[in-house]
């Protein structure tokens, strides 16, 4: 399968994202099954926010559709194109095995997703939980300062009374 795909990647500076982005194409070219043909690395842009974006166009032969949904699951191009062949047949279990494979990634995905979105709700918890007993401390503080200035003003007031 004749394939042509962009990779692309945001970061800062603009040198350590050319370095990823070709340590990532490096990668993709000792991948089991897949040939890199053509790479092209675009010089970094300027974004917003002081960061940079650069991208690869590159073009590979793919032994499988299996293989095919490895690179895209595991480097994410941002746009894919099936250069050859103009149409493809498929077993009926090569199918089953490339549906499974998708299915087993959004697993994980959604595993992850999950996790990370638990472990954020726990640590806001926390954080909430941190700043109500800091906002406490705080207004204890407070009172006790007052506390202290009205009794140092009413032994001043006392010790006035007993002088005259």
């Amino acid at each position: 399968m004749h394939v042509s795909f962009i990779i692309e990647i945001l970061g800062r500076p603009a040198n350590f994202i050319v370095e990823q982005l070709n340590k990532v194409v490096e990668k993709l070219e000792e991948e089991k099954g897949v040939k890199v043909l053509d790479k092209k690395i675009h010089e970094p842009k300027s974004r917003e926010g002081g960061l940079f974006t650069t991208f690869a166009e590159i073009e590979a032969q793919v032994d499988t559709i299996q293989e095919l949904a490895n690179v895209i699951f595991k480097y994410m191009p941002s746009h894919i194109e099936v250069i050859d062949p103009q149409e493809t047949m498929l077993k009926n279990f090569e199918l089953t095995d490339f549906l499974n494979e998708i299915i087993a990634r959004l697993h994980k995905y959604d595993e992850i997703a999950k996790t990370l979105y638990f472990e954020n709700r726990k640590l806001r918890l926390l954080i909430s939980s941190i700043k109500q007993k800091a906002e406490k401390e705080k207004e204890g503080k407070k009172k006790k300062e007052n506390n202290k200035s009205k009794k140092g003003n009413e032994s001043k007031k006392k010790r006035g009374r007993k002088k005259k």
